[in-house]
């Protein structure tokens, strides 16, 4: 019967087997110890100016920042088994002047919630408290106040000037990292910055607020660094620009002269990242989009959209060949093409690279190949050739001085319901350079069209692997939601 060993179990089991070959290299199972950045949707935009707030900022990492000033927070202690709530924040959408825009939705990883940024307000109004707060808008009697950060989160939103006659700025939008500025006669605020977090092994700056709208000839404010959303243009109607996703930034505010329906910009979604030892696999529920990477002796796995649960194991003992999953991406939204990028960090420590990738695109047939290109490359540098049956035919061929070569078989849209194409693809040496990169091709399809797909290629560079990208047969189509991408190292 099936049966399974707890972590100390494990760990005695693995080093007797360690002592029975002879490799005095052994490490016990560390603990679940995890590292978090939980950032939350930034706050709308609305048209008369008013700008949105970041969502909430909150990291463990250490030697950096959480939002609004404050250092980093304690790891989370996780157990292996348990499940734990994920939720990544959407962020609020960009409203004409009817109505307030709404606060940017909450993100959560277990126990550490952020909240999400402040929604920009209607004219003559103060702004609102959020994860960061959104700026006071233009007043046509007195000044208005920015809304208020939460503590540990994120800065307030700029004061909006009044009174306003031929001209006037908005305040900007509170950020991660920094108030944002008050609007003046001549000038809408900027958005607050955001902080930076190397969590995934690049600096990358997030929760930017949103820049202040201004009315007639002001110059209008800019969004934060780390996503904000830049105001509408001064000197016309000009609705306000949306944050950049995955960021929390907060919507930009809308520019006008006159009365006019432009809207402010959409604040950007939240992000949920994990950092935990490369010895735990995690197993992710139904419901969120994520990628999972590896630096060093640690998994990292960011959540870019949904809401669901997660748990760890350790991963088992095995004395076989070594491969390890570096990134994987699976699709909540259909995309023209995936890249894994990067390549470089795994060469001193992969041999080969394979691609394991379940396959559907929107193309009105049965049936399409797919094709995979090298470092960008679009030079007349590939060369290939293949096998092709279906039970009853069997076609060969070989091209040269491709621009990209096949990837294997994928499933059209008029494929049965909900079938989707497999295929393997092995790199070998991607990370010689004293060879050209070959690739081998195992694919297939049934219902209706029943294809096995048979590929040998060749990539004629002796360049060193940094990226792949995979995409349809016909560059106008593009893969469906569902549609699963993942990259193994093989040492």
């Amino acid at each position: 019967m099936p049966f399974s060993l707890s972590s100390s179990a494990l760990n005695d089991y693995q080093r007797y087997l360690s002592l029975l070959v002879g490799n005095d290299a052994y490490v016990d199972t560390p603990p679940l110890t995890v590292d978090y950045l939980v950032i939350a949707g930034g706050g709308g935009g609305a048209a008369y100016s008013g700008a949105g707030g970041a969502g909430g900022y909150r990291s463990s990492v250490s030697g950096e920042s959480s939002g609004g000033g404050a250092s980093a927070e304690s790891n989370l202690s996780l157990t292996a088994g348990t499940e734990y709530t994920v939720t990544v924040g959407a962020g609020a959408t960009g409203v004409d002047n009817s109505i307030p825009a709404s606060n940017g939705s909450d993100s959560v990883f277990h126990t550490i919630t952020s909240a999400g940024g402040g929604g920009a307000p209607r004219r003559d109004n103060d702004g609102v408290t959020g994860g960061s707060g959104s700026a006071g808008a233009l007043s046509v009697s007195g000044a208005t106040t920015g809304g208020a950060g939460t503590t540990n989160q994120g800065y307030s939103g700029g004061g909006g000037y009044a009174p306003v006659s031929s001209r006037g700025g908005g305040g900007g939008g509170g950020g991660a990292g920094a108030t944002g500025a008050s609007g003046t006669l001549t000038t809408g605020g900027n958005g607050g910055d955001g902080v930076s977090s190397s969590i995934t092994g690049t600096a990358v700056t997030r929760g930017g607020g949103g820049g202040g709208g201004v009315f007639g000839s002001a110059t209008s404010g800019s969004g934060g660094a780390g996503g904000g959303g830049d105001a509408g243009a001064g000197g016309g109607n000009s609705g306000g620009g949306n944050a950049t996703g995955n960021t929390g930034g907060g919507g930009g505010g809308g520019s006008y002269v006159g009365a006019t329906s432009i809207t402010g910009g959409n604040g950007g979604s939240g992000l949920v990242v994990a950092k935990y030892p490369a010895v735990y696999t995690m197993s992710v529920g139904a419901g969120l989009g994520y990628k999972t990477s590896i630096s060093g002796d640690y998994k990292i796995t960011e959540f870019t959209a949904g809401t669901g649960t997660v748990s760890f194991a350790v991963e088992t003992a095995d004395l076989g060949p070594s491969e390890d999953i570096l990134q994987e991406i699976i699709l909540e939204d259909s995309a023209a093409s995936v890249t894994f990028s990067g390549l470089d960090a795994y060469a001193s420590e992969y041999q080969h690279l394979q691609i394991r990738m379940t396959l559907r695109n929107d193309l009105s047939t049965n049936e399409a190949q797919s094709f995979i290109k090298f470092n960008g490359d679009t030079g007349s540098n590939y060369t290939y050739h293949f096998m092709l049956g279906n039970g009853s035919s069997v076609v060969s061929g070989a091209s040269t001085s491709r621009q990209l070569t096949w990837a294997g078989t994928s499933a059209g849209n008029t494929s049965g319901t909900n079938v989707f194409s497999a295929s393997i693809i092995d790199i070998l040496d991607p990370f010689e350079t004293t060879k050209y990169t070959t690739t081998r091709v195992f694919s297939g399809i049934v219902s209706p069209t029943n294809i096995v797909f048979l590929n040998s290629g060749l990539w004629m560079n002796t360049a060193a692997l940094t990226s792949i990208e995979l995409s349809p047969q016909v560059s106008s189509n593009n893969w469906v939601s569902g549609s699963r991408f993942t990259l193994i190292g093989v040492k």
